[in-house]
């Protein structure tokens, strides 16, 4: 004896009322096209939003499909930067951090990195910059000529093994310790 499953779970009136809804979109497509007035042809050049505004009272049924596909980034660009990000986070000593955690630290240096949230974090950072980038220039003033790193100023030994330095030749890189290459 044969069971028709579409009687028991009404999957043939859900079927119907997503056909009927597409045909009832494709027919009013037209309408709106022709006696739209401007607003709904701003509108309509962003879909996004015509979805958000409009669509979602009058196809309930396709505002979902339609969310489901415009939500689809164009590119892969920042999925790839926050797997780089994460890579940096998850390091040999935190290999044990919950998913939850990884989440919460990857979504926190996002927001800081963006400005959603105030952080004294993002205050620090731009003041290490401000740092880095004086001491850039004061390199760049003491040579006059010819700009050079503040680790160039040091002559190191080409042995691997060898732990000892030269003093530096820089007035700038004089006042910060002898670049080692063995720490």
């Amino acid at each position: 004896m044969a069971v028709d499953l579409h009687l028991l779970t009404n999957s043939k009136n859900k079927k119907q009322r997503r056909v009927r809804q597409l045909k009832e979109y494709f027919d009013a497509l037209v309408t709106d096209l022709t006696t739209a007035s401007e607003h709904e042809l701003k509108l309509l050049k962003k879909p996004f939003e015509w979805w958000l505004q409009v669509g979602k009272k009058t196809y309930p049924i396709l505002f979902k499909i339609a969310v489901d596909f415009l939500s689809i980034p164009s590119t892969s660009c920042e999925c790839e930067r926050c797997f780089s990000s994460a890579r940096r986070t998850i390091t040999c000593d935190r290999n044990s951090l919950s998913r939850d955690a990884i989440e919460a630290l990857q979504l926190q240096k996002n927001w800081i990195q963006r400005r959603v949230v105030k952080s004294p974090l993002a205050e620090l950072a731009k003041h290490v910059q401000n740092v880095d980038k004086k001491r850039s220039c004061q390199v760049i003033d003491s040579n006059s000529s010819t700009p050079t790193s503040s680790l160039e100023g040091s002559s190191t030994s080409n042995s691997s093994t060898s732990s000892s330095t030269s003093t530096p030749t820089s007035s700038a890189s004089q006042s910060e310790p002898p670049y080692d290459e063995n720490t």
